[in-house]
C-alpha cells in the first residue's frame, strides 16, 4: 500500500484568476463575497483566492497589466476573512479527489512494475538467459529511475 508522503497537505488551495482570449476571469464562486468585502476605495482588476481552511480564505487583489491588452497586473493588496464552509466545500472536495487519484495511480504503477519485473525474469529463464549481477543491478536501477521520474 502506498502511503501519502509527509509533505502532502490539503491547504492552502490556490484558485488563480485565469487569462482567456478576451478577459481575465477570477474564481467566480467567490465573486459575491469578494464584492461585498473588498476595499471600496481601491481599484481592482482581478483576484486570486487561497483557501486556508474550511472557513478561512485570503483574497489577493491585482490591478490591470495595461489598458491596451488588459491582463493580470501588479499585486495591489491582500486580505483574509472567515466564510461559511459551503463556500469552500466544492474546492476542498476537488482537492481531496485529486490527492486520492494520485495515490491510486502510484499504487497501480507499483503493482505494474512488479508484474513487469516478474515477466522479465520469466522471459529470461524461458530464453535460457542467466542475468549477471550487473544486468540485475542495471534493471533494478532503471526501475527505480522510472519510479522517481513518475513521482515528479
Amino acid at each position: 500500500m502506498v502511503k501519502f508522503p509527509d509533505d502532502v497537505e490539503l491547504f492552502p488551495i490556490v484558485l488563480s484568476a485565469e487569462q482567456t482570449a478576451c478577459a481575465v476571469i477570477s474564481p467566480y464562486s467567490f465573486r459575491e463575497v469578494f464584492l461585498k468585502t473588498r476595499l471600496k476605495n481601491r481599484h481592482w482588476y482581478c483576484y486570486d483566492v487561497r483557501i486556508l481552511s474550511e472557513t478561512y480564505i485570503e483574497f489577493s487583489v491585482y490591478g490591470m497589466r495595461d489598458t491596451v491588452t488588459g491582463g493580470k497586473g501588479k499585486f495591489l493588496y491582500a486580505y483574509r476573512l472567515t466564510v461559511n464552509k459551503e463556500l469552500t466545500a466544492k474546492h476542498i472536495t476537488l482537492r481531496l479527489h485529486k490527492l486520492a487519484k494520485a495515490k491510486r495511480a502510484k499504487e497501480l504503477e507499483e503493482k505494474e512494475n512488479k508484474i513487469i519485473q516478474k515477466y522479465m525474469n520469466e522471459l529470461s529463464v524461458h530464453f535460457g538467459l542467466k542475468p549477471s549481477f550487473k544486468e540485475s543491478f542495471r534493471s533494478m536501477i532503471l526501475l527505480m529511475m522510472n519510479l522517481i521520474l513518475s513521482e515528479s
